[in-house]
This record gives C-alpha cells, sequence and structure tokens, in this order.
C-alpha cells in the first residue's frame, strides 16, 4: 500500500482520529507499506497534510495538530472493501504458528549463575538502547522475536514508560532507529531476520564505540544546526532577482515540473505556477511579495482570488517580514501555506541549495567476518 491507502486502512480499523506517527507505527508494525523509505514518519505527515488540504474532496481531515480521523460518509465504503479482502484471503491456506519459547522461561530453567549474567539492570533513554542490551546480552548474536524482547523491556522496566502495545511500540521503535540512522549516514543498528525476529546487525558495535558514534552524531547535529543558522542570515542578503531564481530552482528539486514565473520582480510582486509531479492535475501557485512594501491581509485575500487566473488549485506565500496583523492565522483560514524565512532556510537546507555536503568516512569492526574466522 501506499501512506496514503495504508493510513487509511489503520484509521479504519481503530474507528477514533489518531495521530500520524502513530499512524505510521502500526502501518509498519501490520506490514501495510510496499516501501517505507528512510523518513517513514515525515513521508506519512506530509501526505496527510497533502490529502487534509483537500477540502470536500478529501478522506481525511485534521481535528487538531498532527491528528488524523476519517469522513464518516467513506467509512461504509472503506469497511465494504475491506471485507471484499478478508473473503479473498480465507480463501488462502493458514499458515501454521510456530510456538515461541519466551525468555522468562527459559530464565526459570537456567542455573542461578546464569540468571544473574543474563539480568539487565537500569533504566535505558530509549526503547531502542534498551533493545540493544537485551539482543546483545540475552541474544548472544542470535536473533529473537519481537514479542519476547518486548516482554523483557517492559516487564523489567527498562525504560519510564508504560505501553498497551508493547510488541508495536518495540517493533517501530527499531524500524525508526534504523531509519534515523540512515538519514545522517549512519549505520543500521538492527536487521529483521525474518517476520517476527530481529538481531543485532554486522555493524553493532561495543559500548565505547557507541559512545564515540554517538558523540560524532551530535557534532553533526550542531553544524547542521550552525548551518541552517548561517543559511537564514545569508538570505537576508539575496537580491529580488536572485531569490526569485532560488525559489524557482527549489521547486525544481521538490519535483514540480512545468514550473513558470507569470510575475517576475520588475514588475513588483512574483508568481510562479507549478504543476505537482505526482498528480498532474494539481498545478499550485507562489506568492513572493514585494518586500520594499509590507504584506497585508488584503494581498493574501487577492492572491487566493487570482488562483483561478492560474489554472491553480493551491497557494503558497513566502514573505520574510514581520506578521504584524496576523498574515498566518489569514493565510491559514484561506487555506495557503505560510512560508517564513526560517522555514525557508529549512527547505533550502533540506534540498541541498545553496548548502555542501561533506562526507567523512567511519570504519567500525566486520561482526560477522570475525564471528566466522573465530
Amino acid at each position: 500500500m501506499t501512506f496514503y491507502e495504508a493510513a487509511l486502512e489503520v484509521l479504519r480499523k481503530s474507528g477514533r482520529a489518531l495521530h500520524y506517527k502513530k499512524i505510521t507505527e502500526v502501518a509498519i508494525r501490520d506490514d501495510l507499506l510496499a516501501h517505507v523509505g528512510r523518513t517513514p514518519l515525515e513521508m506519512m505527515e506530509q501526505r496527510l497534510e497533502f490529502e487534509a488540504k483537500k477540502g470536500d474532496a478529501a478522506w481525511i481531515f485534521q481535528t487538531r495538530p498532527g491528528v488524523y480521523t476519517l469522513k464518516e460518509s467513506v467509512v461504509e465504503e472503506l469497511n465494504e472493501k475491506a471485507d471484499e479482502r478478508a473473503k479473498k484471503e480465507e480463501k488462502r491456506p493458514k499458515e501454521k504458528r510456530r510456538k515461541r519459547r519466551t525468555i522468562e522461561a527459559d530464565m526459570d530453567r537456567a542455573p542461578k549463575k546464569d540468571k544473574a549474567a543474563m539480568e539487565i539492570k537500569g533504566t535505558f533513554p530509549s526503547v531502542a538502547d534498551a533493545a540493544f542490551a537485551v539482543l546483545e546480552k540475552l541474544g548472544g548474536g542470535n536473533p529473537l522475536p519481537i514479542d519476547e524482547i518486548a516482554t523483557v523491556i517492559f516487564n523489567r522496566k527498562l525504560v519510564s514508560f508504560h505501553t498497551h502495545e508493547p510488541e508495536l511500540t518495540t517493533e517501530s521503535a527499531l524500524i525508526l532507529d534504523n531509519a534515523a540512522n540512515k538519514k545522517v549516514s549512519k549505520a543500521e543498528r538492527f536487521v529483521k531476520v525474518n517476520s517476527d525476529e530481529w538481531a543485532l546487525s554486522s555493524w553493532a558495535m561495543s559500548k565505547k564505540g557507541r559512545d564515540c558514534d554517538s558523540k560524532i552524531c551530535v557534532a553533526i547535529s550542531e553544524i547542521h544546526e550552525q548551518t541552517l543558522l548561517d543559511l537564514n542570515q545569508a538570505l537576508k542578503g539575496f537580491s529580488k532577482e536572485v531569490f526569485e531564481m532560488i525559489v524557482a530552482q527549489l521547486m525544481a528539486e521538490m519535483g514540480f515540473t512545468n514550473i513558470k514565473i507569470a510575475k517576475r520582480t520588475n514588475e513588483g510582486d512574483v508568481i510562479l505556477s507549478a504543476n505537482r509531479q505526482d498528480f498532474s492535475s494539481s498545478r499550485i501557485c507562489i506568492f513572493l511579495p514585494n518586500t520594499d512594501n509590507s504584506l497585508q491581509n488584503k494581498h493574501l485575500k487577492n492572491f487566493k482570488k487570482s488562483l483561478g487566473h492560474y489554472s491553480a488549485s493551491e497557494g503558497i506565500v513566502i514573505y520574510f517580514g514581520k506578521d504584524g496583523s496576523g498574515l498566518v492565522k489569514t493565510a491559514k483560514q484561506l487555506k495557503l501555506e505560510f512560508i517564513d524565512q526560517k522555514k525557508m532556510a529549512q527547505l533550502l537546507f533540506d534540498f541541498s541549495i545553496c548548502v555542501k555536503t561533506q562526507n567523512y568516512q567511519t570504519k567500525t569492526l566486520d561482526n560477522d567476518l570475525i564471528k566466522a574466522l573465530s
């Protein structure tokens, strides 16, 4: 399923409004997504935001920031489709369920000295860190079922919170930990061996190695934060003509096609229009107000009215001035996306415009090879 299709299925089953993070967790746990990708949370958030903006044509709507639910009018149709899928599934032979031995049972049968060696104490900062310790000390390099990992983490209170869905929470934590590491070019710590078993990846490091790796990540994060601040400052020095071209380049990098500059800087305000690459029928219009004049609510209303002139169904306003008259609130009421200077800097950073990437190689122990040679 696509992210949107998976979200519909998760919301249908739950019967209530859910935060996009929870929707993502359930979609990953139930293996609904055809492709998880490197940033599943961001992808789900963007997809749901886009669908909710469709107004009457949307199947979902936002109840509060980040929380979505289904429209009552589409629930029956989704249930009918689900029933049809269920009937097809019933015709397939059922797989035999393998009995899983629990770690707690193993501990009851183990000698006292082995029990002491298997004990894991303390509170870990995250579920992923706790799972790493469980796999490292109890798994001994071998894969463990996700329910056993979750049982140890939450029964022994290795994290500071409780959950009603330990398996879902644990597996989602491993998947998101791997995705976060990929995003910053770090090696994944976990590998999914089969449908329900996980193990440490061949890149797993010692505690000292993980501490060093963590310091590197902190340094990278600090560099990124400073780069964003510098980029934010640099935006103030661009001329109107240069900024016009930068916005056009950003749109191209974001996947828009048929980009046209309808009004240029020398005409005052700048208007750009483009098509979404994956939705050819959807055309957007971007408004860059002349910074020599202060933007007012009436300008946003006029821009909203002009969308039809450019055959656009969506509008985006990019403005770096002060929001002295509630411009953001007005834009939200008019269903216009408002991009300020800070958000613009983040977009340029994310799409590598006006920034450069430097790569540093790190060598870590090949545990698989070492184990094979030992």
